[in-house]
């Protein structure tokens, strides 16, 4: 891995850093926005569905334990022989308080956000709710007039409220349940996403340290060859004579003719005597009329070397065009450039 990083060009060194950067922060980003949904997700479940659910399946059972309780106060007040005002005002509002359970219950069924097992519990209770309630009225009707037929029609109301209330109690424990489990969700989650951002944050602190950069290896020097040059026209330039520029518009009617294009620049690097690397570089420019770019790097030990240059930039001419042979000490790490000086046309060491 060290040697592969070692071994790219420094502009894809420069590219892979700041990419490989943004990758993992977008993929943080990404993990940190699933996260975060997920979570914003649970809580809203938590409290909108599973503590309003077990809020209202409280109330249901509390409406109807408190009816059911107060059924028994108007028997007692009917075998106390309390006033009769009394009595018909407090089951007249126990009739009334099932009504609205009812009612408040029907509503719970038709919401959609209900599970399948919410449904059926509900929706038994709310089917049991009619017969208790018949019971119920039956009693409290029979209080103020028979006392007696009143006991024997509670004892159909309490066998109405038992399954009823069985219902709701399993309703109760299903909540309960549900509530537990989503929090339980919620937990989990957390430490799903806090575990995430560790490992995260582990590998962002392994990669800035590893793979560790190595410019050269410590018995290593470098030789470096770069430059941008401008090779010779491809072809003579021409006179124009008075009857040619007669004839060009003018805006054009320049003395001489020269042909756009460029000679591509031939560099030949010797090292010791061998040659050590060749290279033909291109002109830039959709007419081949730019400067050609050179650029290499060479690893050679340290040491006493003699270092060879030659340069051709004109096709029209046989062999090179410039040279140089330099003899050069080069210490550990230390880096040696070839330039070319096209002001003053000759290679550079430096």
């Amino acid at each position: 891995m060290n040697r592969m990083f070692n071994n790219l060009s420094v502009a894809r060194k420069l590219l892979a850093l700041p990419l490989i950067v943004v990758v993992s922060m977008a993929g943080l980003v990404a993990l940190a926005y699933v996260g975060f949904a997920r979570q914003s997700a649970a809580t809203d479940d938590l409290y909108n569905n599973r503590f309003i659910g077990y809020q209202n399946c409280s109330r249901v059972v509390n409406d109807v334990n408190v009816v059911h309780r107060n059924i028994y106060k108007v028997l007692g007040l009917a075998a106390a022989n309390a006033d009769a005002s009394i009595i018909e005002k407090l089951a007249t509002e126990q009739l009334a308080a099932l009504d609205a359970t009812q009612k408040f219950a029907t509503e719970l069924l038709a919401q959609e956000s209900l599970l399948d097992e919410e449904r059926a519990l509900l929706g038994s209770a709310v089917e049991k709710l009619a017969p208790y309630r018949d019971q119920a009225a039956m009693t409290l009707d029979m209080a103020q007039t028979d006392f007696s037929v009143a006991l024997t029609f509670m004892v159909g109301a309490d066998t109405s409220f038992q399954t009823l209330h069985e219902d709701l109690s399993a309703l109760q424990a299903l909540e309960d349940k549900l509530g537990r489990e989503n929090h339980a969700g919620l937990k989990s989650g957390f430490r799903v996403m806090l575990v995430t951002f560790i490992l995260v944050a582990a590998v962002i602190g392994v990669f800035s340290q590893w793979p560790s950069y190595q410019h050269l290896a410590p018995d290593k020097a470098l030789v470096k060859l770069s430059f941008s040059h401008q090779g010779e026209r491809l072809g003579e330039c021409l006179e124009q004579s008075l009857e040619e520029l007669a004839k060009l518009p003018p805006n054009m009617r320049a003395p001489t003719r020269c042909p756009r294009e460029r000679s591509p620049v031939t560099v030949e690097i010797d090292i010791d005597g061998a040659l050590a690397h060749r290279q033909i570089a291109q002109p830039s420019g959709l007419s081949s009329d730019g400067a050609s770019a050179v650029y290499h790097r060479l690893e050679v030990p340290a040491g006493n070397h003699r270092v060879g240059v030659r340069l051709k930039d004109n096709a029209r001419s046989a062999g090179f065009d410039y040279t140089l042979e330099q003899d050069v000490t080069l210490a550990p790490a230390e880096i040696l450039v070839i330039d070319f000086d096209s002001e003053h046309k000759r290679i550079t060491l430096q």
